[in-house]
């Protein structure tokens, strides 16, 4: 198409053979861009749709350090509404209601364990309940996911993680040491056998709370 634009601006073609030259430039740009709209149209339209049921499914806040050991379960949770996640942000955890501290913890515990392992749960804004997440999980009946989580927490010490989350991340640097792929391995295994149907009695308290449809 270059090469026909210079030839029909130049002398060295013949003034009656420009019209045609000419036409057959348009005819190839008309010609791309029916290839363009007949191929690579619907390609975008794909993509666009395959972005779409993306981003609507639910994505970690944050990227785990090391994978988990198993393939767990997709979390089912409630999502935490729009006004609870405000009132965290402005008023701080302890700040909310029991019902909502239970809400936060029980969630952000099973986004981040299910996605990424305790590892990447300590590691993200996630694990700065952790203190409160085995109270939680006894409050809505998860006995037993709530001792799998008292045992990770013990793998800090007598008081489990720092609150601080800086502070927390410095202590699973050292804990991690120079194979942090095995850290947590066998607690991971534990919770992705799942002995609560966790995401059930989280739905059940948040109904009897009122917070929950």
């Amino acid at each position: 198409m270059v090469r026909k634009s210079r030839a029909v601006g130049g002398e060295a073609v013949d003034p009656s053979q420009k019209a045609r030259i000419l036409a057959e430039q348009i005819s190839e740009v008309m010609n791309c861009t029916a290839f363009a709209f007949v191929v690579l149209l619907p390609i975008g339209i794909v993509m666009a749709v395959w972005w779409w049921r993306r981003r609507w499914q639910w994505q970690p806040t944050a990227a785990a350090s090391s994978p988990p050991s198993a393939n767990p379960k997709p979390c089912e949770a409630p999502i935490l509404s729009d006004e609870v996640s405000r009132r965290y942000e402005v008023l701080g955890f302890d700040g909310l209601t029991e019902a909502e501290r239970v809400w936060v913890a029980v969630e952000e515990l099973q986004m981040d364990v299910n996605n990424g392992g305790f590892d990447q749960y300590y590691f993200n804004s996630s694990g700065d309940t952790a203190w409160f997440a085995p109270t939680a999980l006894r409050t809505i009946g998860a006995d037993k996911t709530a001792s799998i989580v008292e045992k990770a927490n013990a793998m800090f010490g007598p008081e489990g993680p720092p609150k601080d989350r800086e502070q927390s991340q410095e202590a699973l640097e050292r804990l991690r040491g120079d194979d942090d792929a095995v850290l947590f391995a066998a607690l991971d295994d534990e919770f992705f056998k799942y002995p609560d149907d966790v995401e059930e009695l989280l739905r059940s308290y948040l109904r009897r709370e009122g917070l929950l449809k």
